[in-house]
């Protein structure tokens, strides 16, 4: 039996619809270290992803790296 080949996901609707691409620098919501904060946060979209059905981004904010989201995001610029 052959394995079917996934399709490489090339852009990710941010929440307002817009299309993001790798590369594209977004704000986003970033949860505190502890839990107990929540701030808004700058990144860069470094990966596009299919997670439990649905089109994600992994996003790099200097050294961090957030786990992959599919909602609270926001193309800038």
């Amino acid at each position: 039996m052959k394995k079917e080949s996934k399709a490489k996901i090339t852009e990710v609707k941010d929440f307002a619809g817009n299309p993001v691409r790798v590369g594209d620098k977004v704000v986003y919501i970033q949860k505190g270290v502890y839990g107990g904060s929540a701030e808004l946060a700058f990144g860069n979209v470094i990966d596009l992803i299919r997670l439990f059905g649905s089109d994600c981004v992994v996003i790099k904010n200097g050294i961090r790296t957030m786990r992959p989201t599919s909602q609270s995001f926001y193309k800038v610029g």
